[in-house]
């Protein structure tokens, strides 16, 4: 499916030249992002076929990306397919919340949401803490990734009779332009942290966490107009609700991946061991996964001798 190429000559380590690894990285946050807005004038004209808060072509589009998670993981997570397992995970999780949308207020439903949420969080910080060992800004990356998958989701306002909201469609197209500019910068940023050398992952990880800190930020106000109860306290709230939750998530996801790397890491008195091959990947191109990266290496201290008896 993707063809290997030789790397580019003068450019840092593992940058490999792929005229599709930006449409393979982002596509799968296109497609949730595709699955939102199929759904506005499919909900906006009342057709029929429409469950919970999803219709027939947002369903497909969210299966197709679950299937293409699950297509990723069989591969063993090659770095060009690497936001498709948690953009899979987050649309398992948008098909459980879209189907149950129409149940507000019930318990049941409070219950199922918050028990599917917290299942897709625990594999995605399994396979977060797994692929740290590519080095510690990639788990961090996986787990901001799946967060991220949220950003793709966009209200169609005055899809509700009686909500009263001016301008609806102006409301929904700007709500939908926020998403779609996240969804440029996050494949941009996915693209970089799959090129970038060993020692230049930390400012595209940073970046990420930025971007995913800020999206409480920026739509903070879409869930008060669809309620209407546009207030700066309810927008405050909102967005310090996502920036608590993000953080816990991401706090967590740290302290694990911190946790692996205490427990597997080589003991200072171990035997040395061959170099790794930074120019592996060079070869292998996208195709090689992100366990074949080599793991970060830490400074080894020579083993103590005895003193040499006279």
């Amino acid at each position: 499916m993707v063809s290997d190429q030789p790397a580019l000559p003068g450019k840092p380590s593992f940058v490999v030249d792929r005229s599709r690894l930006q449409l393979m990285l982002g596509a799968p946050f296109a497609l949730l992002l595709a699955a939102s807005l199929v759904s506005w004038p499919w909900r906006s004209l009342g057709l029929p076929g429409i469950v919970g808060t999803l219709t027939p072509p947002a369903v497909v589009l969210l299966v197709v990306v679950a299937l293409g998670g699950a297509y990723a993981v069989r591969r063993g997570l090659p770095v060009g397919l690497m936001t498709w397992l948690p953009a899979g995970q987050g649309a398992i999780f948008l098909l459980t919340t879209g189907f149950l949308g129409e149940s507000e207020g019930n318990l049941t439903r409070a219950i199922v949401v918050v028990g599917a949420y917290i299942l897709m969080f625990i594999m995605a910080l399994v396979v977060s803490v797994m692929v740290s060992s590519a080095g510690f800004g990639w788990g961090v990356a996986f787990m901001s990734f799946f967060v991220l998958t949220q950003v793709t989701r966009f209200p169609v306002f005055g899809a509700v009779d009686g909500t009263g909201i001016d301008n609806p469609e102006l409301l929904t197209f700007a709500a939908f332009v926020i998403a779609a500019v996240e969804v440029v910068v996050i494949a941009w940023l996915a693209r970089r942290l799959v090129e970038a050398a060993d020692d230049q992952t930390t400012g595209v990880v940073f970046s990420l966490l930025l971007v995913t800190f800020a999206h409480g930020i920026l739509t903070g106000w879409e869930e008060p107009i669809v309620s209407g109860t546009l207030t700066f306290v309810n927008y405050a709230s909102l967005a310090g609700v996502w920036l608590a939750a993000t953080g816990l998530q991401l706090a967590v996801a740290f302290v694990f991946i911190r946790i692996r790397h205490s427990w597997f890491q080589e003991p200072a008195w171990a035997e040395p061991q061959p170099e790794a091959d930074v120019n592996a990947f060079e070869t292998k191109g996208v195709e090689a996964t992100i366990m074949d990266f080599p793991a970060e290496a830490t400074p080894r201290r020579q083993r103590p001798r005895r003193p040499r008896r006279n």
